[in-house]
């Protein structure tokens, strides 16, 4: 016992056990204590006098903040209220609703959603929706910016910027390109070793057929853009938009093209003359407009037709008139070569291979005889020649005569007999373009509509052919629209 101990051996055994705990505390830094630790702690310093000459791995103050923590939240949680019943918690759904209305709608503040909250008979407190507001929008931020105006006009812009590459030799080589920000589609590029500013009005030409163009048009501040620029702008009905000073962002979408066109194609190739970078390029802008999928348009390609999104749905929106009747045109040949040819088809079960079908066919040559010959105008190339400008690369100059249709440029050189021209005048004059057209869309759609041959079941030709084609029609399913009933029977006359 300690009792029988002398003094001076006692002393001895303290200052030996201090040492040990001042070797002790070189070795550990800061000892991890738990919140039990620290309540006894506290506990057997309010009960010992001298408790702050006993305290060796912690200080004085430091007992005293805990003293004060365990004080603060024993009172924190006497003084809590109790719990009692109020409104529910909010739906789920709605929390969604409210975020996606205050991000969609930048300008609608807390009272104009709860209106149309009210209008969905969801009764919800402002205060409530402000903090969802809060959530999606940052506090201060402007109601229009920069990306709201690209996504409420993608369909009314396009950007520009040059590509600079070298080739083999370390020669400099420019490409232009022009893109459409809402479908990402590449609409126009072209290759010079020299950009000036006639070049690349020319270039916006080219893009622009027929004065047909973007509603806005994004720029940099180079100084290829010059004032024959500004005036094949301003006479397409094209505004110039030029970014900032030192902001990329500002044309993100024209540069992240830049970019790809770099990753993707350029960076595998030593590009040996300005013909060969087109080439290059020419097979690029076919692989990015039909087979690229697209991040910012939902994966979807930008030239697809027959997928659906954005980005494809009404696909002949986002072209210009001119190449929209164009790409109708190559649709309607399309289809009409693959009912007459069947052989090109990929599939060998949809063949159509029934009489019903090749007589529908057959009228739809009739109507197609008359309206491509009697309505449908076209242009004749009338001379072709290269031509060499001085620091420019040679380029073909096509000149075209004046738009006519076959039947007036076959009666301007009076191959046929007055009598005969009279007579097909005359047809014309009675048949309605429009009522026409219309009926040659309706065949197109009943044709697609018709069934396929049953395979391994043969049809009897002659007894079709001899009992009408309204027979035939009859034994069949109803298609979504119904045939036309006026039929125009072709003239056998040769042209």
């Amino acid at each position: 016992m300690d009792l029988t101990r002398s003094k001076p051996e006692l002393m001895l055994e303290n200052m030996l056990l201090r040492q040990q705990l001042i070797v002790l505390k070189r070795q550990v830094k800061r000892p991890a204590l738990s919140w039990r630790d620290r309540t006894l702690f506290v506990l057997l310093a309010s009960r010992l006098g001298t408790w702050k000459q006993a305290l060796v791995i912690v200080q004085p103050e430091t007992v005293l903040r805990w003293h004060r923590d365990l004080f603060r939240s024993v009172w924190r949680r006497k003084s809590r209220p109790k719990r009692r019943g109020g409104k529910p918690a909010l739906a789920g759904d709605t929390v969604v609703l409210i975020k996606k209305m205050a991000k969609e709608n930048r300008t609608w503040g807390a009272e104009r959603i709860r209106g149309e909250l009210l209008k969905l008979d969801l009764r919800v407190s402002k205060s409530t929706i402000q903090k969802y507001i809060y959530q999606v929008r940052k506090l201060g931020s402007p109601k229009q910016t920069w990306a709201t105006f690209l996504h409420n006009h993608a369909t009314e812009i396009w950007a520009c910027d040059f590509l600079q590459t070298y080739d083999l030799f370390f020669r400099a080589l420019f490409v232009f390109v022009i893109i459409e920000l809402d479908s990402r589609r590449l609409v126009h590029f072209d290759v010079t070793r020299n950009p000036t500013d006639a070049w690349v009005a020319q270039q916006l030409r080219e893009a622009t057929p027929f004065a047909e163009g973007p509603r806005y048009l994004i720029r940099d501040n180079d100084s290829k853009y010059g004032s024959s620029f500004a005036r094949v702008a301003a006479g397409t009905g094209i505004e110039v938009l030029r970014t900032p000073y030192g902001a990329p962002k500002a044309n993100a979408i024209c540069e992240r093209f830049l970019g790809s066109v770099r990753r993707e194609c350029l960076d595998h190739f030593l590009i040996l003359s300005e013909r060969h970078l087109y080439r290059v390029l020419k097979e690029y802008r076919r692989y990015f407009n039909h087979a690229r999928p697209h991040q910012g348009i939902g994966q979807k390609m930008p030239c697809s037709v027959s997928a659906s999104g954005r980005a494809t749905e009404g696909w002949r929106a986002h072209l210009s008139p001119s190449v929209a009747r164009i790409a109708s045109r190559l649709l309607l040949a399309r289809a009409w070569a693959t009912l007459i040819y069947p052989s090109r088809l990929t599939d060998g079960n949809i063949r159509p291979g029934q009489v019903a079908q090749a007589l529908a066919v057959n009228e739809l040559y009739d109507k197609m005889w008359l309206y491509y010959n009697f309505f449908q105008p076209v242009m004749r190339l009338a001379e072709k020649t290269w031509v060499q400008e001085e620091g420019q690369s040679a380029r073909v100059k096509r000149r075209f005569d004046s738009a006519a249709t076959p039947f007036d440029r076959l009666c301007a050189t009076k191959a046929i007999p007055k009598e005969l021209a009279e007579q097909l005048r005359t047809l014309r004059e009675q048949t309605n373009p429009r009522q026409l057209r219309q009926e040659i869309n309706e065949l197109l759609v009943y044709i697609a509509a018709l069934p396929c041959a049953t395979p391994g079941v043969t049809e009897d030709v002659r007894l079709t052919l001899r009992t009408g084609q309204q027979d035939v029609a009859s034994h069949l399913p109803v298609p979504a629209v119904a045939r036309p009933i006026t039929t125009l029977k072709r003239r056998g006359h040769a042209w």
